[in-house]
């Protein structure tokens, strides 16, 4: 299936208002995309701000690397990017996976303060229609307008 930005536009529509938008740009393929989709809605979705936000897990070598070149793809759309570290350690018998969700939900979380906006993921198809906080699917589902699990996060309009 193709994704667009006027996909994406068309998603945005049907949500509640909301000055600020937040991309949880990991750098990979599907944040990658997302980014490139919201840059090119920047017309379309003014006066409201756009910003992405890196989290720097410091689970790999070359974390630092890997921030810097979402950065650099910030700075060549024009877009904001806040890169944040965070210490990703399990705690209490937590997964490596699990501690880096909580610490990425965590430092997402104190980053948007005092508001946040979920942000649609990339699948415009209807399938996998949920919120973001940080390019997790697994949060926050737009039809049932759950929350995130252990996280602080809300998906309550402002």
């Amino acid at each position: 299936m193709e994704f667009t930005p006027r996909q994406l536009l068309s998603i945005l529509n049907q949500l509640p208002d909301a000055g600020r938008y937040w991309v949880g740009y990991s750098g990979g393929l599907d944040s990658h995309v997302l980014l490139h989709a919201m840059a090119a809605l920047r017309a379309a979705l003014a006066p409201r701000e756009m910003l992405a936000i890196h989290v720097d897990h410091g689970l790999s070598p070359h974390a630092r690397t890997w921030a810097g070149h979402c950065q650099a793809v910030c700075r060549e759309l024009g877009m904001p990017c806040e890169v944040v570290a965070v210490d990703a350690r399990p705690q209490n018998g937590e997964g490596p996976e699990a501690a880096a969700r909580r610490a990425r939900y965590a430092a997402i979380s104190d980053a948007m303060k005092p508001a946040w906006r979920p942000m649609p993921r990339s699948a415009p198809d209807g399938t996998r229609g949920h919120y973001w906080p940080l390019h997790d699917s697994h949060c926050t589902d737009t039809r049932r307008r759950t929350d995130c699990p252990g996280s602080r996060m809300r998906a309550t309009p402002m």
